[in-house]
């Protein structure tokens, strides 16, 4: 049941026991610490116990023994946050039995906006049907069949139950190899890449997951290459199959290809935090990479560098030649700085003619001059444009970045250092570090 509507009515605690004893589903809340404070009259009849027996700790006496640390992680984490949450545990009903049942969960507010806990609900799962049931096999195998996404069903040991059309075209592989098939056998070797490109063990795929946790995975992204159609992405969905007793007997897993829907996002992630006249990152996707550069290995303190790099005259290009010219002058000079670059270090235009450059992995603060003067002087070479021949020179100034958190002084250390350069006769590079 969906409890969103009860939130912004939920002023106090008998309006609230009032309510959710008309609901048919099992209603619960909590207060500002974290309390059980309330059960409806659907819960307590589900239950077979009193108020008193279910509020506090009480009702987590239901709980299997096998969940209760997972439900304490789960709800504290959320709890914490204030963050909603969907999950399932086993919980014993009246005659002891244990019932699988989904929480859904969010946090509510007093009139006034203060948080004041959660309220909940949980619905009781009905056993899975058979996966291909006699009555209803042709109906079920054209249902499969006729989704474009790729849809698969494994047993309790990970063996291939079912695989529609769609899912052996993304597999690479016939369905007759596949059916009765472990798992582990048949795409363990099949390369999966998280959405950082980097390779996803076979342990931490959804499948897998959902089989040895109990449950569900969702909304998980990984690509891999598909025979004739390249690097496609998918995003997963699986769905353990538990029994009354809780112990898997399949699992559902649905991945939908969304290979052009992650382009579009990774375009449009690229355009916001790119230059579009120089291709360099620009001020707003600065911070992203030197926090990238920073977190990628271990390192001492001094060993990434800050470069603030400023066009000597360039408003003189621009009153000359014209903007035309200006713009063609920027391009070629991103293009020799990042010539002098390593694969490792990045450069970014951050206003008019003002391009930072982030060099990884220096050595201390003469590696970082020596990097910056082989900038100045690749610069400093004579540039054809389409109108004039012209000679730019840079002001540079050079300070280390110990960490992230000084990125701002270092960055601004780096500019006093350029304007010190500037004053000193530009076109040579300046670092107030000792």
């Amino acid at each position: 049941m969906n409890v969103d509507y009860l939130a912004p009515l939920i002023y106090e605690r008998d309006r609230w026991q009032a309510m959710a004893d008309q609901a048919g589903s099992l209603l619960w809340i909590t207060d500002a610490t974290g309390h059980f404070t309330g059960f409806n009259a659907a819960w307590l009849r589900w239950r077979g116990r009193q108020i008193h027996q279910e509020v506090g700790p009480g009702w987590m006496d239901g709980l299997h023994p096998d969940d209760g640390q997972f439900w304490q992680t789960t709800f504290t984490e959320h709890f914490t946050r204030r963050r909603p949450f969907e999950t399932q545990i086993r919980l014993a009903r009246a005659d002891g039995h244990y019932n699988l049942v989904s929480v859904s969960a969010r946090p509510w507010s007093e009139a006034d906006g203060e948080f004041a806990g959660f309220v909940g609900s949980a619905e009781v799962e009905t056993p899975p049907p058979d996966l291909d049931p006699t009555q209803n096999g042709d109906l079920y195998r054209a249902t499969i069949e006729a989704l474009h996404e790729g849809v698969v069903v494994t047993d309790a040991q990970g063996r291939f139950l079912t695989v529609n059309e769609a899912a052996a075209l993304f597999l690479g592989q016939s369905r007759a190899s596949l059916i009765g098939n472990e798992l582990s056998n048949a795409t363990a070797s099949l390369d999966m890449l998280d959405e950082h490109g980097v390779s996803v063990p076979f342990e931490h795929r959804p499948t897998v997951t959902a089989r040895r946790s109990r449950h569900p995975v969702s909304g998980q992204l990984l690509g891999w290459h598909v025979p004739g159609l390249g690097l496609r992405w998918f995003t997963f969905n699986s769905r353990p199959l538990l029994s009354a007793e809780g112990s898997v007997t399949a699992v559902v897993t649905s991945f939908l290809d969304v290979t052009v829907q992650k382009h579009a996002a990774d375009n449009a992630r690229h355009e916001a935090r790119h230059d579009p006249l120089t291709g360099l990152v620009n001020r707003w996707g600065l911070r992203d990479v030197v926090r990238q550069v920073l977190e990628r290995t271990p390192r001492q303190g001094d060993h990434v560098a800050l470069l603030y790099c400023d066009l000597d005259n360039f408003k003189d290009v621009n009153d000359r030649l014209g903007h035309a010219a200006g713009d063609e002058l920027l391009r070629n000079v991103a293009r020799r700085i990042r010539s002098c670059l390593r694969s490792g270090d990045v450069v970014a235009r951050i206003g008019g003619d003002e391009v930072v450059a982030v060099l990884d992995d220096v050595d201390g603060l003469e590696g970082a001059l020596a990097a910056a003067d082989k900038i100045r002087r690749a610069v400093a070479r004579p540039c054809a444009l389409s109108n004039a021949t012209v000679e730019p020179h840079l002001s540079i100034g050079v300070a280390l970045l110990p960490s992230f958190e000084d990125f701002d002084t270092a960055l601004n250390r780096a500019d006093e250092a350029m304007y010190v350069a500037k004053a000193q006769g530009r076109n040579r590079v300046i670092s107030l570090d000792s």
